[in-house]
């Protein structure tokens, strides 16, 4: 997963435009405007926001995948079953 990857996941570049918005103006409302607080309040908003995404696509692809593969096995499963019912009458 690439940070490109990530930042076409839906909803994160309104995410991420929405929440440093915020940060910006309530460091404004304190009177702190770009000051090194509100700047570090961007960026510790922005690394979260990419921490959680990147946790969330780890979490939808795991599952994913494991879907995948349990649909797989269903079918071998299946595939053991015929054989083996079929393999007892000769």
């Amino acid at each position: 997963m690439t940070q490109e990857n990530l930042e076409k996941t839906p909803g994160y570049d309104f995410t991420k435009t929405q929440g440093l918005k915020a940060v910006q103006n309530s460091a404004a409302a304190r009177g702190l405007g770009v000051s090194g607080a509100a700047l570090k309040g961007a960026a510790t908003f922005a690394t979260g926001l990419a921490n959680q995404t990147y946790k969330d696509q780890f979490t939808l692809e795991n599952t994913n995948r494991q879907n995948a593969y349990d649909r797989l096995m269903g079918l071998v499963s299946t595939g053991e079953g015929a054989a083996a019912q079929n393999s007892s009458y000769w």
